[in-house]
């Protein structure tokens, strides 16, 4: 198992496919798209919920785009290179362990932090709280359980903790890529904890099952309980 946890493979992606990666996404993408882009939609949705949920489908259309044309078309390689496999029966097992250890921690985590006069509210809860009409309920549903699980499983675990699990072993991958994962989430803050986590768990399940699919479905799940406990708080 040791031997395993610490194993490299030969890597598929460059370091200069990596870097054009993340200039086009955290550098170009914030810059020209979120910034401005945010505060004209905000205006004319004239709701928060709204406007965020239309910036999230665009980046999650941008994030997978950039990925093709950088990371798969050059090298004529197959989605399945981005963990897009079936997932076998026998694993379900694991998915719903993980995802109840996912719950357990994350309660922790709120617990302990409330100790600290860390709070739970942000501004995407209180863009949900604000409105909590059926429709903001099932677009928020949707943009937390479907939209987000889908384009950051791939792009976080299918890309970036294959990339670093290559070169560095999986322990240091999944620390990695959940770093950055915790990062991207900024300038929320009350959080952060609970991202990293759960960063750690989507990479060790996606190590596991070797299929994305595995950590989308924790991270959907996750995130739908999540929009589920606002809308009811």
């Amino acid at each position: 198992m040791l031997n395993q946890m610490q194993k490299k493979t030969t890597p598929i992606w460059t370091w200069n496919q990596f870097a054009i990666t993340m200039v086009l996404l955290f550098g170009v993408t914030p810059l020209l798209i979120e910034r401005h882009l945010h505060n004209f939609l905000e205006r004319a949705w004239g709701n928060t919920l709204y406007s965020g949920t239309s910036i999230g489908l665009l980046l999650a259309i941008i994030f997978m785009t950039v990925l093709y044309i950088v990371a798969i078309r050059p090298q004529t390689l197959s989605l399945e290179t981005l963990g897009l496999r079936r997932i076998s029966w026998k694993e379900s097992g694991m998915i719903f362990l993980w995802t109840i250890v996912l719950i357990v921690l994350s309660i922790i985590i709120v617990v302990v932090q409330s100790y600290f006069g860390i709070g739970t509210s942000n501004t995407k809860t209180q863009s949900l709280q604000s409105d909590l009409s059926i429709i903001s309920i099932l677009i928020a549903f949707g943009s937390a359980a479907i939209i987000s699980p889908i384009y950051e499983e791939i792009f976080y675990r299918g890309f970036l903790y294959r990339f670093f699990q290559e070169r560095f072993g999986v322990w240091i991958g999944m620390i990695i890529s959940a770093g950055i994962f915790t990062l991207a989430h900024l300038p929320t803050t009350n959080t952060l904890l609970v991202n990293f986590v759960s960063g750690l768990v989507f990479a060790w399940v996606y190590e596991r099952t070797n299929s994305i699919y595995s950590s989308m479905l924790i991270h959907g799940t996750f995130n739908g309980l999540a929009v589920l406990l606002t809308a009811l708080a």
